[in-house]
């Protein structure tokens, strides 16, 4: 899909039926629908199942159409101009039912601006709870929004630092603006308590860039956390934050500290993929690489950089690439006799056919110990990297050849 959009190039409509029925479709749509030519959605009404993913143009989708088929229209419209798309909900809005409100309000995310206010500040005051917290739920995302300015406040009053150091407080009662979107009604771990609970869905709803009105990096925040006795547990609504308000700075620094502090929070696979999506690949790239130099054999399976690496493909910077096989060769050799140690990097060698620059073949395909004694244990796994890399880089060239 990357070759395809960086060649200006559209998806052949024969097969958009099979990609359509892929289960992880809706996940990748974003990625696709900008290569489907003017064919492929003629194709797209035929079939009812896949006509929620059509671009309706037609007004009428908006006046006359099912609640799905208005929000789908109201979501394409504001991707492509997001002032006729407030409008156009602003002159229905008093009319509409709750329901098709909170399901509008969620198309508003994108393109999201202080020019929403108005409408945002309208649907704040609507009679049902559920549209005004989703409507408080973006006008928190909007920093010049009086609710967004209060949530600082509000977090200023428990949360500051001063030279180096974080001062922590803890609220006495639940603040007005975790109240005002729901989140005190999240679930609260039981090692949590209740009054760091608030503060922490307080911070979770607060611009981290906000905390940098002074200097000091992203990193030099969380790290001032780690140092202080109670401030492990406020690091994780600062990274939801992060990826709330796409903080790629916070993101990038929340990953770094991850892979070289041991008593930094745990991150689940979720959050893990969040902050990858954010995160500058090329400086992620560098931190992982500190990380393999750091530990003098392979990675240990439980590892955040092996974590990372085997999460998902991302484009690795030939350093990271080299250093990462060329361990695993130097294990190979080093290994008298069959042995299961290292197993657990052939999941690393999956990966790295997805992610390793296809230039890189000559390179990558030299150096294996054909004639170590546990060569036979990993020989097809080195195929298959390999073999995938061939593939990429034979794709790579058609591309070269036929795009226009």
């Amino acid at each position: 899909l990357g070759l395809l959009h960086s060649h200006g190039l559209t998806l052949p409509p024969a097969h958009l039926p099979a990609l359509l029925e892929q289960p992880a479709i809706r996940e990748f749509w974003s990625l696709i629908e900008p290569l489907i030519d003017g064919s492929g959605q003629w194709l797209l009404q035929q079939n009812p199942s896949w006509r929620t993913f059509t671009r309706q143009t037609d007004r009428n989708s908006w006046e006359t159409g099912t609640a799905e088929e208005r929000a789908t229209f109201l979501r394409n419209l504001r991707r492509t101009d997001p002032t006729a798309a407030r409008e156009m909900l602003a002159e229905t809005w008093s009319k509409e039912k709750t329901s098709d409100k909170i399901a509008f309000l969620l198309r508003l995310k994108d393109g999201l601006s202080k020019n929403d206010l108005p409408l945002l500040e309208e649907a704040h005051a609507d009679r049902s709870q559920s549209v005004r917290q989703a409507a408080a739920f973006l006008l928190l995302q909007i920093t010049e929004s009086a609710l967004s300015i209060k949530a600082h406040s509000e977090a200023r009053r428990y949360f500051q630092w001063r030279a180096g150091r974080v001062k922590i407080g803890l609220p006495a009662e639940t603040p007005p603006t975790v109240l005002a979107t729901g989140a005190h009604k999240r679930s609260r771990p039981a090692q949590v308590g209740e009054r760091t609970f608030w503060l922490q869905e307080l911070l979770a709803q607060v611009d981290p860039r906000l905390w940098q009105a002074q200097e000091g990096s992203a990193v030099d925040r969380l790290e001032s956390l780690l140092r202080e006795p109670d401030g492990a547990p406020l690091i994780e609504p600062l990274i939801r934050a992060s990826i709330l308000f796409r903080r790629e700075d916070w993101a990038l620094a929340a990953l770094d500290l991850w892979l070289r502090e041991p008593g930094f929070p745990e991150l689940k696979k979720a959050t893990q993929r969040k902050l990858l999506a954010l995160a500058d690949k090329p400086l992620l790239c560098e931190h992982l690489l500190e990380a393999v130099r750091r530990r003098r054999g392979l990675l240990l399976e439980n590892s955040p950089a092996y974590q990372l690496l085997t999460l998902e493909p991302f484009p690795w910077e030939n350093a990271l690439s080299l250093a990462l096989l060329r361990r695993l060769q130097a294990h190979l050799s080093e290994q008298n006799g069959l042995s299961w140690e290292g197993w657990h990097y052939r999941a690393i060698l999956q990966i790295a056919g997805f992610s390793i620059d296809p230039a890189l073949l000559a390179r990558v395909g030299s150096g294996w110990p054909q004639e170590a004694a546990n060569w036979g244990m990993w020989e097809e796994s080195v195929e298959y990297f390999l073999r995938t890399l061939q593939f990429r880089r034979h794709f790579h060239r058609l591309f070269m050849n036929i795009a226009p």
